[in-house]
């Protein structure tokens, strides 16, 4: 909830979505999206077993920002 609260956070709450933002082409791009809502409910369901895995799924957010982003400059 920290991370979700934070007022930096608004791209990353919600999963992409390509046809509202105008970037069909970001899941050719991005083949594993992640984002903060999506963890929340894993969270909730109790999905990750390690923190390992918790890390995991934040770490893809960042990287996932820079390899689409990278892409478009």
């Amino acid at each position: 909830n920290l991370l979700k609260n934070s007022r930096t956070s608004w791209p990353f709450r919600e999963p992409v979505d390509p046809v509202a933002l105008g970037i069909p082409h970001y899941r050719e791009i991005v083949k594993e999206p992640m984002d903060l809502s999506t963890i929340e409910n894993n969270l909730k369901t109790n999905q990750y077993i390690t923190p390992t895995q918790f890390h995991a799924d934040v770490s893809k957010i960042i990287t996932n920002s820079y390899t689409f982003n990278s892409a478009n400059m």
